[in-house]
């Protein structure tokens, strides 16, 4: 066979291979609609254009319109869909139902916790819904109030006499930056620690003592299990990647057998006292366990710790960058903690329920930096349509929650900080951090009574101002300065906060 015979091969061989990917594309639902279609594309816009997945999907809405595709980071892609009466039947469990993945990374599905109540469907969904439901209540998270209140002091120990973080003092070196009577904490640290001390006290019942421990041990372990399960060549060359001898492979798993050891000794010394505590001592680990099997409890222990350190931490982060940004809001914040608490760093339920102003706050940044992007791909139960185009059953659909919190039909000047727009009716289904219908956020309530508490406390004891900005701000998004973590949830990075005492 001669050279030009090979080539010739070749040339047929790739014919036939673009005719087959021709033929799928032409029996796509997605045929013909407009959007990011295939993954070169994606990385391309996001690299090469425009920097962030968040300034990339503002564009996709003002180039193609409120329906249009995009391309799934491990092959496919889904239906995005910016349209309230969509909304409406996408949390509708007749029309929609959850996607699960038939085979998760290996490290995704020990670290995450996959088949639990946020990632399975029909009667294993409704069991593990109605297990973890009544810690969640309102009424109930009342008895997680002392627990807050103590977390926050803690933190306010730390910014009062703990040890000097060598990373900060880093920073303030090398920027030259001058606190003055201030402390500089590294926000995303600070934040990790009082959130994890909490999510043990609370939900584990244990004292994790993450300000005590230098290291932060545990606070630290799930930004490093996320940051290695988001890094680039995981994103794209999906579970080939765990084949691999690497030293990031034993590392990562080193660290989620650690977290599954932890909460392993926690589920098993609460089947040990299974029976023996009253009802009013009762926490979410003892309900699940009277009513799931070992295997389905610690899948939602590890759910509850990747999502209740990542959601709350990266808000309650946000919230303290913005009100140091914004002097006027901390001043109102402030003052309304000052009229109902008095001097006092312990409010109490009834007046956290009375911190308007700063529940007004919390749902601003939620807004504008909701825990995640897109909802869980949901898949069509029944033929729907939308945008004058119908789609069969089968059809990937996702709600794309940053476009709803941004768009200008619905918010006025979205991309501005103004926490008042809370005052007044918000239109229905156009604010959805925590998605709305039977499958909501089970931890809404427990972030915003927790966020209440840290934030009002800190307010009373110091002022927030702005700390040393890194090099790596430098991309503009939203018309300002940020830096965010990769992946499905968005968390800030390099956020350094002086906190100055006020008395």
């Amino acid at each position: 066979m001669t050279l030009l015979d090979v080539f010739l091969w070749f040339l047929v061989a790739c014919l036939v291979i673009a005719l087959y990917f021709l033929q799928q594309w032409s029996r796509s639902p997605f045929a013909g609609l407009p959007g990011i279609h295939s993954l070169s594309r994606l990385v391309y816009e996001v690299l090469g254009k425009y920097g962030t997945v968040y300034d990339l999907l503002l564009s996709c809405h003002e180039r193609f319109g409120p329906v249009f595709v995009f391309a799934k980071v491990r092959g496919g892609a889904l239906l995005v869909v910016v349209d309230l009466d969509f909304a409406k039947k996408h949390y509708s469990q007749a029309h929609f139902i959850k996607s699960v993945r038939r085979k998760p990374s290996k490290f995704f599905e020990r670290f995450v916790g996959m088949y639990n109540v946020a990632h399975s469907n029909g009667e294993t969904w409704a069991r593990q819904r109605k297990a973890a439901n009544p810690a969640f209540q309102w009424q109930s998270l009342k008895k997680f109030q002392e627990k807050f209140v103590r977390e926050a002091h803690r933190g306010l120990r730390y910014l009062e006499c703990g040890k000097p973080d060598p990373a900060v003092e880093e920073v303030l070196k090398k920027t030259g930056f001058d606190a003055g009577r201030g402390r500089v904490v590294a926000m995303t640290r600070f934040s990790d620690q009082m959130v994890v001390d909490t999510l043990g006290a609370c939900i584990y019942s244990l004292d994790m003592k993450q300000f005590e421990e230098e290291e932060a041990r545990l606070a630290l372990l799930g930004r490093r299990i996320m940051a290695e399960l988001e890094s680039p060549a995981r994103a794209f060359l999906g579970q080939w990647v765990e084949l691999l001898p690497l030293q990031s492979n034993r590392d990562i798993d080193a660290d989620i057998t650690e977290l599954n050891e932890l909460l392993r000794g926690v589920m098993n010394e609460h089947l040990s006292q299974a029976g023996e505590k009253n009802a009013e001592k009762l926490d979410l680990v003892d309900h699940l366990v009277g009513s799931l099997s070992e295997t389905e409890v610690m899948r939602n222990l590890l759910l509850l710790f990747f999502a209740g350190q990542e959601n709350t931490s990266n808000t309650f982060v946000f919230t303290i960058q913005y009100l140091a940004e914004h002097q006027d809001v901390q001043d109102k914040v402030r003052a309304e903690a000052r009229a109902l608490l008095g001097d006092s760093l312990s409010p109490t339920v009834e007046q956290l329920k009375d911190l308007k102003y700063l529940r007004m706050v919390l749902k601003e940044v939620l807004r504008l930096h909701p825990p995640v992007l897109f909802t869980q791909t949901r898949v069509a139960v029944k033929p729907f349509t939308v945008g004058g185009r119908t789609f069969p059953a089968g059809t990937p659909a996702a709600i794309p929650v940053l476009l709803y919190h941004m768009n200008p039909e619905w918010w006025d000047n979205p991309t501005e900080f103004r926490p008042e727009r809370f005052e007044g009716k918000v239109t229905p289904l156009s604010w959805l951090p925590f998605g709305t219908g039977p499958r909501q956020c089970l931890g809404m309530n427990f972030l915003m009574m927790e966020l209440r508490v840290f934030v009002a406390t800190l307010a009373l004891r110091y002022r927030f101002e702005p700390g040393p900005q890194q090099p790596s701000w430098q991309k503009k998004t939203y018309g300002r300065s940020m830096d965010f973590t990769t992946g499905p949830i968005l968390g800030p990075r390099n956020v350094y906060i002086n906190f100055i005492p006020l008395y």
